[in-house]
């Protein structure tokens, strides 16, 4: 198999300044989610409960949150990636999630936030927020109902850990500017190994609520199977969905995996296999203007 690369919309733009700085349901949720899936990594001791997914204080300093504030989510590619709200077919709000734009009307999410594996149900829609900052939405918000996921029938079935990711179809002209899109990369392990990435998205704990942050380290593990990839990068439920990216020699944004789930020393992102890849792409068509 050789490296497989798909183009983002835009390039890496000039730095902005950024500043350093779940609700029970979302952290319960996403306790149970872990747990159940304990038997598909090997080695992996899960940590009590209320630590479980809590951010790792990798570097020593006694701060285990090292995440920074996204300042403009007006700016690519901060304002690709969007805050899901998922509702119930009660209309009543059951967590938030991350996703991310991969074409001009596809998002990319964890699967996790579309279907819940617990209740045997998929959620009946979402309000999607793109570059979300607290209660500004700089880029408008939409309501889309659950004709528009696109789940792998293998995680619904089988709740396959690495089928932990979807894709949300949107219909053509929603927003009134373009906003840009990540690439993809599916690379070898050894290309992978010590890469430095980033993964931004919308951690549910954090106040004020709705604002983005992100935090970038490096890839420390790939699992046994080649399935998916651990780091010590902090994230917290309310990111599952959320892309992580590298930033390539032309610039381009092209995104290697997304985050799934944590453990107390490790957190972990679904890998762009060759499959993964391609089924992204397929999406990616899918959702193209006609």
């Amino acid at each position: 198999m050789a490296e497989k690369f798909a183009s983002s919309s835009a390039k890496a733009q000039k730095p902005v300044k950024h500043e350093k700085h779940l609700n029970d349901r979302i952290r319960e949720k996403a306790i149970s989610f872990v747990k159940k899936r304990l038997s598909a990594l090997k080695d992996v001791e899960l940590f009590p409960a209320p630590m479980a997914i809590n951010p790792l204080d990798d570097d020593g300093d006694g701060d285990p949150d090292d995440r920074n504030l996204v300042e403009n989510t007006k700016d690519f590619p901060w304002k690709s990636i969007c805050l899901l709200k998922l509702f119930s077919a009660e209309n009543k709000l059951i967590g938030t999630g991350t996703g991310w734009f991969v074409g001009p009307n596809t998002i990319i999410t964890a699967a996790h936030n579309l279907y819940d594996p617990d209740e045997n149900e998929i959620t009946e829609k979402i309000t999607l927020i793109p570059g979300c900052a607290g209660e500004q939405e700089p880029f408008q918000s939409i309501s889309i109902d659950h004709t528009h996921f696109r789940i792998p029938s293998g995680f619904i079935e089988k709740e396959t850990i690495e089928m932990d990711y979807a894709a949300i179809i949107l219909p053509n002209n929603l927003f009134k500017v373009k906003m840009g899109f990540f690439g993809l990369a599916c690379l070898y392990s050894k290309s992978l190994k010590n890469l430095s990435v980033k993964i931004s998205g919308y951690p549910g704990e954090k106040v004020p609520a709705n604002m983005q942050w992100y935090h970038q380290g490096r890839i420390a593990s790939i699992d046994d199977n080649g399935f998916s990839l651990g780091y010590t990068i902090d994230t917290s439920p309310g990111q599952s969905g959320s892309p992580v990216w590298y930033e390539n020699d032309e610039g381009e944004y092209h995104v290697v995996g997304i985050h799934s789930e944590g453990y107390y020393h490790k957190n972990f992102a679904i890998r762009f296999t060759e499959r993964v890849f391609d089924q992204i792409l397929e999406w990616r068509e899918e959702g193209m203007p006609s």
